[in-house]
C-alpha cells in the first residue's frame, strides 16, 4: 500500500512539475538554428554555396501553454562562382538578412515530449553584395520584405528549465521596399527543418 501511495505522489509531482514549465507568468528565451548547408560545386562553374540562419527569441506565457514573444531572425548566404569557360572569371555574392518577428506558440499537453504549433509575422531587411573577384566591379543593393510563416514540432524537456526543440516550418516573403525588383514581388515560399533550445525562467 505504501508503494502505491508513493507511486501516486511521484506521478502527481511529475505532472505538476511538467505543467509548471509552460504555465502562465513564466518567461522563456531560446534560439533556433536552421538552413545550414554547404555545397563545394563542380566544374565547369564551381558554384560554392554556404548558408546558415539563427533566430534568438524571448517570450512570455500569457496563459498556460500559450507563449507570445519576439524573434530576431538572422540569415547569411554566400555564393562564389568560377566560370572556367570564360577565362576563370570569379564572382562572390553575399546575402545578409536581419528581421523582427512577433510570434505565438502553443504547447500541447504536459508530457516530457510535448508537441507545439506556432505562427510568426514580421519584417526582414536584406543586404546583397556582388563582387567580381577579377577586379572589374562591385554591386550593392538592399530590399525589405514582409515575412510570415509557421511551424509544427515538438519540445523535449530535459528538466524543469530547459527543452530541446525540433520543428518543420514554412516561410514566405513579400518584397515591400527594394532597389532590385518591383515592389510587391513575392519570393517562393520555403520549407525547412529547424532545431534549437529554450530556457524557462521564473517561478
Amino acid at each position: 500500500m505504501k508503494n502505491v501511495v508513493c507511486s501516486l505522489m511521484l506521478l502527481v509531482l511529475g505532472i505538476s512539475s511538467a505543467t509548471a514549465q509552460t504555465e502562465k507568468g513564466r518567461w522563456t528565451v531560446g534560439a533556433q538554428i536552421g538552413n545550414i548547408s554547404y555545397s563545394p560545386g563542380e566544374k565547369p562553374y564551381r558554384i560554392t554555396n554556404f548558408s546558415v540562419s539563427v533566430s534568438p527569441s524571448a517570450g512570455y506565457f500569457v496563459a498556460d501553454n500559450l507563449v507570445v514573444g519576439l524573434t530576431v531572425p538572422v540569415n547569411y548566404q554566400h555564393y562564389q562562382t568560377r566560370f572556367s569557360t570564360v577565362g576563370n572569371t570569379e564572382y562572390s555574392i553575399t546575402n545578409t538578412q536581419l528581421g523582427l518577428a512577433p510570434f505565438v506558440r502553443y504547447y500541447v499537453g504536459s508530457a516530457r515530449l510535448r508537441p507545439f504549433i506556432d505562427a510568426t509575422v514580421g519584417y526582414t531587411q536584406q543586404w546583397y553584395r556582388a563582387r567580381n573577384l577579377n577586379g572589374v566591379g562591385e554591386n550593392l543593393y538592399k530590399q525589405g520584405s514582409f515575412a510570415y510563416g509557421g511551424s509544427i514540432g515538438a519540445a523535449y524537456f530535459i528538466n524543469n528549465t530547459v527543452s530541446l526543440d525540433a520543428s518543420l516550418g514554412y516561410r514566405k516573403n513579400n518584397v515591400v521596399n527594394t532597389s532590385l525588383v518591383s515592389t510587391g514581388y513575392r519570393e517562393p515560399g520555403t520549407i525547412g527543418l529547424n532545431v534549437g533550445f529554450r530556457i524557462f525562467l521564473g517561478r
